[in-house]
């Protein structure tokens, strides 16, 4: 079952990181990626190794 997870994420993660994805794609896929693995107490560590080209992005809100 962690397998059929981790295999989604990192689908998700792929998508995420796709320039030919629009901007809108990429964000869903890796809001969707990153609230999975917290649904299933998973980190980005638990995926398999040589996935070491997935870039993790995140969200960064600033106020002046």
């Amino acid at each position: 079952m962690t397998d059929k997870i981790l295999d989604r994420v990192k689908k998700m993660m792929t998508l995420g990181n796709d320039a030919g994805a629009t901007e809108n794609e990429r964000e869903t896929a890796l809001r969707m990626a990153h609230s999975l693995l917290l649904k299933h107490n998973l980190s980005m560590s638990d995926l398999p190794s040589g996935d070491e080209n997935i870039e993790v992005r995140e969200k960064q809100n600033f106020t002046i």
